[in-house]
């Protein structure tokens, strides 16, 4: 991957993209849509005890975009140069947290406590 290289995927019906970073790193990205008002802060205490555990979003950050409140999942990654497809089960496991991370957004189990945090994958 040269310093200009942007992949894009497509896993599980997240759109995933893998960008250079510093170091040899890579950021991998994943949208997972607007914050709903309604439920806001406690969906926002639940991502900062994932940021703080780093259990709750394998290894992760969950984040929000002030200028679109939108939340992002985001993991530094360092492939192995020789072998692209290396990384592609570390994209799969990012992108099943990330699939959980738009359910728990949805409402889907929002009532029940999260079990997310303690998803050591």
């Amino acid at each position: 991957m040269n310093d200009l290289d942007v992949n894009e995927y497509e896993i599980n019906g997240v759109h995933v993209s893998l960008k250079p970073g510093d170091g040899g790193a890579c950021v991998v990205s994943a949208d997972l849509g607007p914050l709903a008002e309604d439920d806001a802060d406690a969906l926002i205490v639940e991502m900062l005890e994932a940021n703080y555990a780093f259990q709750g979003a394998a290894g992760a950050t969950l984040s929000v975009d002030p200028a679109t409140n939108h939340v992002f999942l985001r993991r530094r990654v360092w492939p192995d140069d020789s072998d692209e497809d290396a990384i592609l089960p570390e994209l799969a496991v990012f992108a099943d947290k990330a699939r959980e991370w738009q359910d728990r957004m949805a409402g889907k189990n929002f009532s029940e406590p999260c079990n997310l945090l303690y998803d050591i994958v």
